[in-house]
């Protein structure tokens, strides 16, 4: 009966004509630009909502939805300065604000947006959205807690019926580069899987990776089940990739 669709808009662009370089600066200007919008397809026609405006990137939007209610969440970033034009990495400019946001749309409105996660564990990488049909939604995501890949950790929070957080929970704590979550809801609950990669041994100097794709089951009142099988059995030989 209805649609739900969620992207970014760039709300403004550099002044450039065909071939001319984009310079960082540039690229900080399109980032603090980058706005988040909802659409609603119902009796034929689109209805479209301005979730964000502000200052800050906010990026990789994803929505979930069920019935008549629906959930938006993205990453919503801020940095103390603009990118430095021989940086490459511009993750680590995010420095005063990497956190996860969400709007929940119910009644006919949008909920004013919630942080779902505060950026205290580390940097986002990956982020999904699922809804169960009486509109709890769990979001998952990813971690970078240290300085390289092993310390990526997949998270994942819990949204209740009434749009307010129920709980936040952490499913790994190892050297295992933890990447790129997926969720999926079920009648009662979620299924989350990832990429799982983790060196085990060395041979001649070079490592040899494990590479897997591991699960988890979250409950709808967002405490982790313990009737799911872990993992696909990946190791050096499998040809999963993140």
């Amino acid at each position: 009966d209805n649609v739900f669709a969620a992207w970014i808009r760039q709300i403004e662009s550099p002044e450039k004509e065909s071939r001319m370089n984009v310079t960082n600066d540039d690229l900080g200007m399109m980032l603090n630009a980058a706005e988040i919008y909802g659409s609603i397809y119902k009796d034929g026609k689109w209805t479209t909502v301005r979730l964000t405006e502000n200052n800050n990137p906010d990026l990789s939007p994803v929505v979930a939805s069920y019935g008549d209610r629906a959930i938006v969440a993205w990453r919503s970033l801020g940095a103390s300065e603009m990118p430095k034009n021989n940086t490459t990495d511009l993750s680590t400019l995010f420095n005063v604000e990497n956190t996860i946001r969400y709007r929940i749309y119910s009644g006919g409105a949008w909920s004013e947006a919630q942080i779902a996660y505060n950026g205290s564990a580390g940097t986002v990488n990956a982020v999904d959205v699922a809804m169960l049909a009486d509109g709890t939604a769990l979001i998952a995501y990813t971690v970078r807690t240290g300085e390289d890949e092993t310390t990526t950790e997949t998270f994942y929070t819990a949204v209740g019926t009434d749009g307010g957080l129920l709980t936040t929970g952490r499913l790994t704590n190892d050297d295992t580069a933890d990447l790129n979550v997926q969720i999926a809801a079920l009648d009662d609950g979620f299924v989350l899987g990832w990429y799982a990669e983790h060196i085990v041994s060395v041979v001649d100097g070079e490592p040899v990776k494990a590479h897997d794709i591991r699960f988890a089951y979250v409950n709808a009142n967002g405490s982790v089940g313990a009737d799911l099988f872990e993992s696909a059995g990946g190791d050096a030989d499998a040809s999963f990739t993140s």
